[in-house]
């Protein structure tokens, strides 16, 4: 009879709550984990944004120098080419790009067979920036590189 009554009580028992609570801290820091990582990529990709803009802007740059000439591009002593461009502050922190050494570069091409009287020049420009530390996320190093060819005609 003693036995009987206490298999009939109806509810959880003490392993039955553990396992429940076990299963939602789980789940609740799954769904943290997941946030930090979408914030962090977020923010990761706002910087690449960012850089993307201040490197096609360096490029305009250069070719606002060397606008209406026939000549190879000019890259050098180009005013505000080679600054640093803030891509963000975090904390006090700002995040800067900055032009990779030894870029830009110029270097003249050309294809004979298709066109004897055109040569092109290719600009490279590449920027660099440090994403700074977020959680479990270490302090990498990432980069962007831009290419534009000028073409021109020149006499054989």
């Amino acid at each position: 009879m003693f036995f009987n009554n206490k298999l009939s009580e109806k509810g959880f028992g003490f392993i039955d709550v553990l396992a429940a609570l076990f299963m939602v801290t789980i789940a609740i820091v799954g769904l943290f984990i997941g946030a930090v990582y979408a914030r962090s990529q977020a923010i990761e990709n706002y910087h690449y944004r960012s850089a993307l803009l201040a490197a096609t802007g360096k490029m305009e740059l250069i070719k606002y120098y060397n606008m209406g000439s026939n000549q190879q591009v000019q890259i050098l002593n180009i005013p505000g080419l080679l600054d640093d461009v803030v891509l963000d502050e975090i904390n006090n922190i700002q995040i800067k790009a900055r032009v990779l050494r030894p870029y830009p570069t110029c270097t003249t091409q050309s294809d004979i067979q298709v066109a004897p009287y055109v040569v092109y020049d290719k600009v490279t420009l590449r920027m660099t920036w440090d994403e700074p530390t977020n959680f479990f996320k270490p302090n990498t190093r990432k980069y962007i590189t831009l290419r534009e060819d000028y073409y021109r005609r020149v006499s054989q």
